[in-house]
């Protein structure tokens, strides 16, 4: 068993999970360490292989009509400028100028709008496999990030130098000694759960059907959360393909339906799609390749020990209404390397629990308030019961009526609260 790490002069952080979480901080963390003379080593380790470097500058994508997107709030937008990849991202970015919010059956509704907000945009929508592409590339022109793919963690244990990790490479395992293990490998996290790091359950009896669809009108940059008895379905605005006027569609079902809805024809799924939201946001004329997920609010039992920090889905995997999951991650990674920058600036050392429990602390609030959002809207607004329902309409007349609680929200959802 080979050793890949041997020089224990300068502090190390070992990231593990290279999807976009693992990656966006692992470009935080060289952000800020880069410019110091004896600078902190940061490794990610990702079990898939990542992509080749490309031959000369990245290849702006066109757009495919059956790509899966994420929703990026404008406060991600700022943290992925500090990073250095929104100008390229932009280019397939396309803004939510306007979100209307409605419950179907009823009069209540309300409207925000970016220009209110004095933002450009209320956020932007990005195909996943853009997204994924420019992270890869930006992560490929950072020297000072050792990137191990294709290799996967066996065993994590502790000592009183730091945490070991023993990783798996084709038919070899070596060993990594590390300052800090940060576990970003997903909600099903294999790390986390072989560290007996328990999982806390919220099972919705929900699935969602995400797919992309083509309208007979421009979206102008609206998007839509409508809320029904079943459960919340988003449309947002895509960049047009082929002369089609795209939006992406999370439609939120009770699991017993969703079968049925995945096994009809496009046109028949279509009308019951039209049938279901309305149209107000004009005719669906067409539908691409559909993808069905259970949905659950997953948790983490514990998110820092000493030497360990648990991160992105593998520390809360949120339901996708309001699209908070990654926009919440994004903002976890930035304050976990502000709490590690100035950790560093005092000469702590990064892995105690006292500079962990920091960070845990000063999350805790947004935290608590996007998940219990999310899991209050899923519940609140997925139910036809009188009672939940009187609630509801008074909820859309109290934001109509009361500017400060509807920008209150707006703050939320844009990740600047």
């Amino acid at each position: 068993m080979d050793f890949l790490r041997t020089d224990r002069s300068m502090p190390h952080i070992t990231i593990v999970g290279g999807g976009m979480v693992g990656i966006s901080l692992a470009l935080m963390l060289s952000k800020v360490f880069n410019g110091y003379q004896q600078t902190v080593s940061v490794a990610l380790i990702e079990q898939l292989a990542f992509p080749a470097p490309p031959a000369s500058e990245l290849a702006i994508l066109p757009p495919s009509f059956d790509a899966r997107s994420t929703a990026l709030s404008a406060g991600s937008i700022t943290l992925l400028h500090h990073v250095s990849i929104w100008n390229l991202l932009q280019e397939h970015a396309e803004a939510i100028k306007d979100i209307h919010v409605s419950d179907t059956g009823h009069y209540g509704s309300t409207l925000l709008h970016a220009e209110t907000y004095s933002v450009d945009a209320l956020g932007y929508v990005v195909e996943n496999r853009w997204l994924g592409q420019c992270l890869c590339h930006q992560l490929q022109q950072q020297k000072d990030i050792q990137c191990l793919s294709a290799s996967t963690v066996e065993q994590c244990t502790f000592t009183q130098q730091g945490p070991v990790l023993s990783i798996r490479q084709g038919e070899s395992i070596n060993r990594l000694e590390t300052d800090l293990v940060l576990i970003a490998d997903g909600a099903n996290s294999p790390l986390r759960q072989s560290l007996g790091i328990d999982k806390v359950v919220t099972t919705y009896q929900q699935s969602a059907i995400v797919t992309n669809i083509a309208v007979a009108k421009p979206h102008k940059g609206m998007a839509y959360e409508r809320f029904t008895a079943q459960g919340p379905l988003a449309l947002l605005p895509l960049a047009d393909c082929d002369g089609q006027h795209r939006m992406s569609v999370v439609w939120t079902r009770h699991t017993d339906n969703v079968g049925g809805l995945m096994a009809l024809d496009n046109s028949d799924f279509l009308q019951e799609l039209q049938q279901c939201f309305g149209f107000r946001g004009g005719y669906f004329i067409d539908v691409g390749q559909r993808y069905d997920y259970p949905l659950q609010l997953v948790q983490a039992s514990e998110q820092v020990r000493s030497g360990l920090v648990v991160v992105g889905n593998a520390a809360h995997f949120l339901h996708p209404v309001g699209g908070q999951g990654f926009n919440l991650s994004l903002r976890d990674c930035a304050t976990l390397v502000d709490v590690l920058h100035q950790a560093y600036q005092k000469q702590q050392i990064l892995g105690s629990y006292k500079v962990l429990k920091e960070y845990e602390v000063q999350r805790e609030r947004d935290q608590q308030l996007t998940i219990g959002l999310t899991d209050a809207m899923v519940k609140t607004f997925s139910t036809q019961q009188l009672s939940l329902s009187i609630l509801r309409q008074m909820g859309f007349l109290g934001l109509q009526a009361l500017p400060h609680a509807k920008k209150v929200l707006a703050h939320q959802m844009m990740g600047i609260a």
